[in-house]
């Protein structure tokens, strides 16, 4: 019997995280991957997600307006927000306000992403299963 490995949606302006995240993670989970936030609301709409990663600076949408989006239009995907800058007032509204569960800035360490996610995608079976 064959297990169906959860969906994560990244969402990065540079092709070269995204090929990074791909290759760290491809054999764990179905990676879908998007340049932009106008793009990762497309990817949305075709595939059942249980998690986006999203980088926070990107053109013409930021990784916190699209999360807003998210939020409005699919409240219950889990999100982690990743960042090369450490701002503290995004962090704060992003957790708070747009229940992101964390906000890890780049690099990230393989270890602790693989039990983040892993940590994102229980709470998303549990809440499905409720």
């Amino acid at each position: 019997m064959k297990i169906k490995k959860s969906t994560i949606l990244y969402i990065d302006d540079e092709i070269s995280n995204i090929f990074i995240f791909k290759k760290l993670f491809d054999g764990y989970y179905n990676i879908i991957t998007a340049l932009s936030g106008f793009e990762g609301l497309q990817m949305l709409e075709k595939h059942q997600i249980e998690l986006v990663i999203t980088d926070q600076r990107m053109p013409k949408m930021s990784g916190l307006e699209f999360l807003k989006k998210v939020t409005q239009k699919w409240p219950n995907i889990k999100s982690i927000m990743l960042s090369a800058y450490s701002d503290m007032d995004i962090t704060y509204s992003v957790i708070k306000d747009l229940k992101v569960l964390r906000y890890i800035t780049k690099p990230f360490d393989q270890i602790e992403m693989k039990l983040l996610i892993d940590w994102a995608i229980e709470l998303q079976l549990i809440e499905i299963e409720e």
